[in-house]
């Protein structure tokens, strides 16, 4: 099974609480496991909490760029393109993440990941969405 710490280092060096629920989904009695998780991966030294954006939604980072490395090194290929996958259509489909504009830069970056996977049925709208997302921060100047 892949853990919380892997699956959070596909989100990046700063992920909240939301995404994280959305690509390590929790049966109905262990609500606190993912609170529990990250509170142990805090006290342990891997992340630290930096801040809550909204209510209930916590804003997490890694200590560095190498745990955060460690971490994904861990997730084999496949877990990585379905990862990048989850978390772009988590941002794309959850209100929580709106206005979208904000987001275009990781949405082009998680799509582009999911293109990795040569032959992959999602290759095509990857691509497109790539594209979508790059021009789409270019014309807010984020790019």
């Amino acid at each position: 099974m892949t853990s919380l710490f892997t699956k959070a280092s596909a989100v990046g060096f700063t992920f909240n609480l939301q995404t994280v629920k959305s690509v390590f989904p929790i049966a109905g009695r262990e609500r606190n496991f993912i609170r529990n998780e990250l509170s142990a991966l805090e006290r342990s030294g891997f992340v630290c909490s930096c801040s809550s954006s909204r209510k209930h939604n916590y804003i997490f980072s890694f200590k560095n760029q190498t745990i955060l490395e460690i971490a994904y090194s861990r997730l084999l290929f496949s877990q990585r393109v379905k990862l990048h996958h989850q978390i772009a259509e988590c941002y794309e489909k959850n209100p929580t993440y709106r206005p979208l504009n904000q987001l275009y830069p990781q949405l082009a970056y998680h799509w582009a990941q999911v293109l990795d996977e040569e032959g992959s049925p999602l290759a095509k709208t990857a691509a497109s969405r790539v594209i979508q997302y790059i021009r789409l921060a270019h014309s807010v100047k984020q790019i």
